[in-house]
């Protein structure tokens, strides 16, 4: 298995130290197979291939100017989705068509991927809700209807419902992270 070091990271994805010490501080990508635990203690952390691909997709979520919460947000839920559906976003050898969007309708956000491991090109799979106001996430599918109040039921029976019959184009706003590019991109520079 190829491991990575700081310096690896910052020079594969072409960012400064101050980029990789705030997805790691303020977005809490860690090392995953070896912590150095502080400064100064004389060890090197090292990454794993997937500690990279999520450097990488915080840093593009970051161009695009998304909020911290909403990247902690997106890389948690890109993670679990990945380990539930086997999708190989992590695995080197694996190419995949991924993307992730996050989207606004009524006045809230809504994610969903696409691709072709979601055989769901022209047509995404809603996955939930991010209240604007709070940051919570609300997803019925997932959360289960008894343990939401009717207003976040409501709420998001009519975004989904409108999202899922039109499609994204009927989102007010949308911004794509294309995880299987970024791969590519990290791939070719690794």
């Amino acid at each position: 298995m190829k491991t990575y070091q700081a310096k690896d990271i910052q020079k594969i994805l072409g960012i400064p130290k101050n980029r990789y010490d705030y997805i790691l501080l303020r977005l809490g990508v860690k090392a995953d197979i070896e912590d150095a635990q502080g400064l100064g203690t004389g060890k090197t952390s090292l990454y794993s291939f997937k500690a990279l691909i999520e450097f990488a997709i915080a840093s593009a979520a970051i161009d695009l100017g998304i909020k911290p919460k909403l990247i902690l947000f997106a890389l948690d839920e890109i993670k679990r989705k990945d380990s539930e559906e086997k999708w190989g976003l992590f695995d080197e050898k694996k190419d995949i068509g991924l993307t992730f969007h996050f989207a606004t309708k009524k006045r809230n956000f809504f994610y969903c991927f696409s691709g072709d491991v979601r055989k769901a090109l022209k047509k995404p799979c809603v996955v939930g809700l991010i209240d604007k106001e709070t940051g919570t996430h609300f997803n019925p599918f997932q959360n289960g209807i008894e343990n939401a109040s009717v207003k976040e039921v409501k709420k998001a029976i009519d975004v989904v419902s409108e999202v899922t019959l039109g499609g994204l184009e009927n989102a007010l706003s949308i911004i794509t992270l294309n995880l299987g590019e970024i791969k590519k991109d990290v791939l070719g520079k690794g």
